[in-house]
């Protein structure tokens, strides 16, 4: 009996041919929880106007490495060598630091890798929580933070500078806030010309810094080698007869704390405060999270410039804290606050603090520079989403009905000169209060 229904046809020898998928399914848009683009409300948010990306790699490193090496790294050590039991032990919380740093700028990287548009966090909590803690983060950063930072930042600048022409003891406090305005105004005014210019004095800036860390770790050289310091001051011997990781008793080297005493609980306080201050150094990487759309190849040239970057800034911090043990007196490194003019002054004499004065100060001005390129951006952006005054968003109505592209110097001018009156009050305010500074 056979089995086959009476129809039933031999296809051994035919081809068989698949059917074509239908075109509505590849064009089928994924689930919207998948979209990195959030589709906004063009009578909100209005439309981002067109601009040529411009910052390269070389850009990007650039302003990474000069926003971490700023003043930090030349006035932090004293803080952590204060509440570390030996030198090596803070050597290790430097080292601790950077690595901590490193995987939040990774982080970072990632994030604006995936979402590659200006204004940073502000953009990664509007996306993930909505507008309102994004408009509260773009307020506090704006009007406040980022303010308070470049206040801050040019009065240690003018100040250094009044050392330099001033050496007297008393500094007149008038003159170090007026020199610290026309500091601001003089980088503003370059942020307003030209985006060009203000990337072009970071990338200068940036030889700089990495100039003055090399000095210092160069003049460790001959005291490690010869146990010379290079000038008629006597060469530090700490570094060759004292253990770096023995516990210091109280007063040695400049110790407040009984160290062989110190409980548990103390110890961890001590140590966490020093990795914060070590922390502080490190910080600034965020930055450059603000302008990933300046980018001319953000997917590419974020995480290779972080991941560059970030070991770079690393290795000179934990390089230039050993050559601090070796060039001064272990007390001197927990008593100074100028930490690089002393260096200066233990190997070249005078004229050694006055060339680190000089270059410790262009660092200051390194970073103001950046404050102001990156938080400028930030406005414009912050602007535009709808967080600032419409009137900060620098193109016309027409421009962005027109989706034609302004001149970027007057985009990048609007949102920098926004800052001013925030900059202003901050700087003159510290005239009433008692800041070391």
């Amino acid at each position: 009996m056979s089995l086959e229904s009476p129809n039933h046809e031999n296809h051994e020898n035919e081809d068989f041919e698949i059917d074509e998928p239908d075109a509505s399914l590849l064009n089928h848009e994924p689930p919207r929880m998948f979209q990195l683009e959030v589709e906004n409300d063009s009578s909100i948010h209005p439309p981002q106007v067109l601009r040529s990306p411009h910052l390269t790699f070389l850009n990007v490193f650039a302003l990474i490495v000069g926003m971490i090496i700023g003043s930090g790294i030349f006035a932090t050590p004293s803080r952590v060598d204060s509440n570390v039991p030996s030198p090596g032990v803070a050597i290790i919380i430097w080292v601790i630091a950077g690595v901590v740093a490193w995987t939040g700028a990774a982080s970072f990287a990632e994030l604006g890798a995936a979402i590659p548009k200006n204004g940073g966090m502000q953009e990664y909590l509007g996306y993930i929580y909505g507008d309102f803690l994004a408009s509260i983060m773009s307020w506090t950063w704006i009007v406040v933070i980022k303010p308070s930072s470049m206040a801050v930042i040019s009065i240690v600048f003018a100040d250094y500078w009044i050392s330099i022409l001033s050496p007297s003891s008393s500094k007149p406090v008038v003159l170090v806030k007026l020199l610290a305005l026309i500091t601001v105004g003089c980088v503003l005014l370059i942020n307003c010309l030209s985006v060009r210019s203000s990337t072009g004095l970071t990338n200068t800036l940036l030889y700089s810094k990495l100039s003055t860390v090399a000095l210092i770790i160069v003049l460790a050289i001959p005291v490690l080698l010869f146990s010379s310091s290079g000038d008629a001051n006597e060469p530090n011997q700490d570094w060759k007869s004292k253990n770096w990781f023995g516990k210091r008793r109280k007063d040695e080297d400049g110790s407040s704390v009984e160290w062989s005493t110190v409980s548990t609980w103390d110890l961890l306080g001590h140590l966490t405060t020093a990795l914060y201050a070590a922390l502080w150094a490190c910080g600034g990487w965020d930055n450059v999270n603000m302008i990933v759309a300046e980018m001319r190849d953000p997917v590419r040239d974020l995480p290779r410039a972080v991941h560059t970057a970030i070991p770079t800034v690393t290795i000179c911090l934990v390089l230039a804290n050993l050559a601090y043990y070796i060039i001064l007196p272990w007390k001197d490194v927990q008593a100074s606050d100028a930490i690089a003019v002393a260096v200066g002054r233990q190997t070249l004499g005078n004229i050694g603090g006055l060339i680190f004065a000089i270059l410790v100060s262009a660092s200051c001005l390194g970073v103001l520079n950046i404050d102001v390129y990156t938080t400028g951006i930030l406005t414009v952006t912050s602007a535009r989403r709808g967080y600032l005054p419409m009137i900060l968003i620098g193109p016309t109505e027409e421009d962005l009905s027109t989706r034609r592209a302004p001149n970027p110097q007057s985009t990048q001018s609007v949102g920098t000169i926004g800052q001013i009156k925030s900059i202003v009050v901050t700087l003159f305010r510290f005239n009433r209060s008692n800041s070391p500074l």
